[in-house]
């Protein structure tokens, strides 16, 4: 049970100036609530397991519609 503001704090102290994204790989973190908030704060586009699970299963099933509020992937 890890709470989602501490989680938030963790993510965006990390030094990630050289990378292009941030990924968050655990299916049990609550990323999928915060990502658009740390995207926000980092300034680079932000992907968790869930999210891309996601992404994949309404893309496989021919939704092509932007979702707010979950982050540029599902955005895009």
């Amino acid at each position: 049970r890890i709470d989602p503001q501490y989680l938030f704090e963790t993510l965006t102290n990390l030094n990630i100036n050289d990378a292009e994204a941030l990924f968050v790989s655990c299916t049990a973190l609550p990323a999928l609530e915060i990502i658009e908030e740390v995207e926000k704060k980092i300034n680079k586009p932000v992907f968790s397991s869930n999210q891309t699970l996601i992404w994949d299963t309404i893309r496989s099933v021919g939704y092509k519609s932007s979702i707010e509020g979950y982050g540029k992937l599902l955005r895009n």
